[in-house]
């Protein structure tokens, strides 16, 4: 291949691995890389000079480019679009979501509860992650189920991406059964990173779900506006070109958590997956423009929960999600100065779980807040400005 051709080829493949490293997998040491940030080496990737001798170079490769895309142009994606609510089955072990996927679950459960509280969990995570959170809580007399969505821990289709309309669908069957079955008692979802996702656009569908709020922990809206141009181009021609092709943040210093005996447990985790599909990598993507997209519609009480420290979601996608939430009293953001992006497993967990409980305790008046608290009237001051 030609060395010029072989260049654009690393460009591509480091733009891709730049949103890789946010989502997928850990190394053995419980790390997601050791070589550098990722915005240093996506800066190196992009330092390219021009001259005469690269006109013909670049031409033949996005010939290439253009040959690969209509070679490939039956993959079909897409887009998010809110779907009928449908029922489900709730059992002991297992939702059994609308078509009938098997869905396990993880309910931390105690007598009488005060409130009740749907887990979701994270990209390539599983209902698991949890764990910590719930015994907090069930301490609090409050009780917690967690599931495994599709495509990630036992749950079906491992390792492919569902769309995010499922994800969504299958949230708001799980909380219309919990309903059903706990029709007076306080209903709150919380949603971890990719899960506050999934939870931000559950709850924000023009038919309201009948929840007394949401908890959003550093919710994944890192959507394609926050990325570098070569970043989106790289994923969308990845995604159409090599679907299969699986990427991990294996060679990258990011730092999800100070928590690094929780980091190393998750390594060895062999339900937590270590690597994504460029085509799952794009779905989720997907699911984080349309959750960005989503924020201007919040009309229900509202937690919004982010580490200083969180490199996973850059500050740049926040701030973007920030700059448009509504000018009402239905949102609460939280920043914590030494926050990672894993706040539920950080080593300061238990101050970000007592600010949860305030939450689920008084959604309007929190009180004895650890982190430092925002509201419409004052966003202008969180540090993501």
């Amino acid at each position: 291949m030609d060395t010029h051709i072989q260049k654009y080829a690393r460009m591509t493949q480091r733009a891709i691995a730049a949103i890789a490293i946010q989502f997928a997998g850990l190394n053995d040491n419980g790390f997601y890389g050791l070589s550098g940030h990722w915005d240093q080496n996506f800066t190196e990737c992009c330092m390219f000079r021009w001259n005469s001798n690269h006109l013909w170079p670049t031409c033949k490769l996005f010939l290439n480019i253009a040959v690969l895309v209509l070679l490939t142009a039956c993959t079909v994606y897409v887009p998010y679009q809110e779907m009928p609510d449908l029922t489900g089955k709730l059992t002991e072990r297992y939702f059994i979501a609308p078509g009938g996927a098997t869905l396990p679950l993880r309910r931390y459960e105690v007598s009488r509860p005060k409130a009740m509280v749907i887990a979701v969990h994270g990209f390539n995570d599983y209902g698991m992650a949890f764990a910590g959170t719930a015994k907090f809580l069930n301490a609090k007399q409050i009780s917690v189920i967690a599931y495994d969505q599709r495509g990630f821990g036992e749950a079906p289709n491992r390792g492919h991406w569902p769309g995010a309309s499922i994800l969504v669908q299958d949230l708001r069957a799980l909380t219309l059964a919990v309903r059903e079955q706990y029709p007076k008692t306080p209903l709150y979802i919380l949603g971890d990173s990719m899960g506050g996702g999934v939870s931000l656009l559950a709850t924000t569908e023009r038919d309201p779900l009948p929840i007394d709020g949401v908890i959003l922990v550093a919710p994944a809206v890192w959507g394609r506006s926050a990325m570098n141009p070569l970043q989106v181009m790289a994923l969308w021609f990845s995604a159409h070109t090599m679907p299969w092709l699986s990427l991990s943040g294996k060679h990258l210093d990011l730092k999800p958590s100070d928590n690094i005996e929780m980091l190393r447990a998750l390594a060895a985790d062999p339900l937590v997956q270590k690597e994504a599909r460029t085509d799952k990598l794009a779905g989720m993507t997907d699911l984080m423009d349309a959750a960005l997209a989503a924020a201007p519609n919040i009309q229900m009480p509202t937690l919004i929960l982010y580490g200083a420290n969180d490199d996973i979601i850059p500050k740049p996608a926040l701030r973007s999600m920030v700059r448009i939430l509504p000018d009402n009293n239905h949102w609460q953001f939280v920043w914590y100065d030494d926050g990672y992006h894993m706040l539920l497993r950080d080593l300061q967990a238990d101050h970000v779980h007592q600010d949860i409980w305030s939450f689920i305790d008084n959604t309007s008046h929190m009180t004895n807040l650890r982190g430092r608290l925002f509201t419409a009237t004052n966003k202008r001051e969180i540090p993501l400005f």
